[in-house]
């Protein structure tokens, strides 16, 4: 047990042993994501508070949702509008519509009989000489046009029992389409009202109140992925080979066990270049800020300062 708690400094004395500078300082950092509406309004719920653990996919905030979904209401009455036009063409004409036109029908024929065997009656007396010719050409053209409105009659029948026009259908299914879409629209911008959470992270900081305005674009809720955390450190640039990416390195810091870590970020540019000409003794004076990512992250928190030993 001894030997354990002795190692960190054993490894210190070595390091600083050797050239005086094998020992660098660095700090724990985070990348934050903010959470942030696509549009503005009221704020109607908030489901988290600082300092709480959440998962990915958990509601996070809501905003105020009263006219999407009264957008949405209208937008699927919509498309049940449209569906029914569809229906209706594709089916014809009602069954009461075709019996209706089919008693005209009947009528229609009935007068046609009798005005067939009115013209005939006349042509008889034509021949007797009982009556003028001119008679006889009322009983006809009247024959003609009783004869004419049966065959309008089932002309209409025939159109009756047949769906609408190819055109009319295809219109029909656009228009389903469009209120589909419209509908589908709806659907997204009332999603866009609920934040959820795109990872498992650490609430940070909240920045607005239930019932305050949101503007849009402006963070509403500061979340730390916490399984992200990475070392940060600079490397004078005569050791800057020595911290190469794929570099295993050892992080050491109060109160928690040494563990190693991986470089994985090197810097190509100098942080702190003096206006200086680049002699071999300035040199040392250039860093270079240099990235690693620890084997575990339960012992380390944001901001926490670290020694990084080769």
């Amino acid at each position: 047990m001894k030997q354990f708690f002795l190692l960190p400094i054993l490894l210190l004395l070595i390091a600083c042993g050797d050239t005086g500078d094998s020992v660098l300082h660095g700090y724990v950092e985070v990348e934050p994501i903010y959470l942030a509406a696509n549009t503005g309004g009221y704020l109607k719920q908030l489901f988290v508070r600082r300092g709480d653990e959440v998962k990915m996919g958990q509601s996070i905030f809501v905003l105020e949702d009263g006219l999407e979904r009264v957008q949405l209401a209208e937008s699927e009455a919509h498309l049940v509008q449209a569906k029914a036009q569809a229906a209706d063409l594709a089916t014809g004409q009602r069954e009461d519509e075709i019996v209706a036109s089919e008693a005209l029908l009947r009528a229609a024929q009935i007068k046609t009989d009798q005005s067939k065997r009115e013209f005939q009656r006349q042509q008889q007396l034509l021949a007797r000489h009982l009556i003028a010719e001119n008679v006889v050409d009322v009983a006809r053209a009247t024959r003609d046009a009783d004869q004419a409105h049966v065959s309008e009659l089932q002309a209409r029948l025939r159109v009756g029992r047949l769906a609408a026009r190819d055109q009319q259908r295809v219109a029909a299914q656009a228009n389903i389409q469009v209120s589909e879409a419209q509908r589908d629209a709806r659907h997204w911008q009332l999603d866009r009202r609920i934040l959820k959470a795109p990872i498992h992270a650490h609430v940070e900081q909240t920045f607005y109140r239930v019932g305050e305005w949101i503007p849009m674009g402006v963070p509403v809720v500061e979340l730390l992925d916490t399984s992200a955390i990475k070392i940060r450190f600079y490397v004078p640039e005569p050791q800057l080979q020595q911290y190469a990416p794929g570099k295993k390195i050892q992080i050491l810091c109060d109160g928690c066990k040494p563990q190693f870590a991986l470089v994985t970020y090197q810097s190509n540019q100098a942080e702190f270049t003096p206006p200086v000409i680049y002699s071999r003794e300035n040199r040392a004076k250039l860093v270079y800020l240099v990235e690693a990512k620890p084997d575990f992250t339960t012992q380390l928190r944001p901001g926490q300062p670290v020694d990084v030993v080769r």
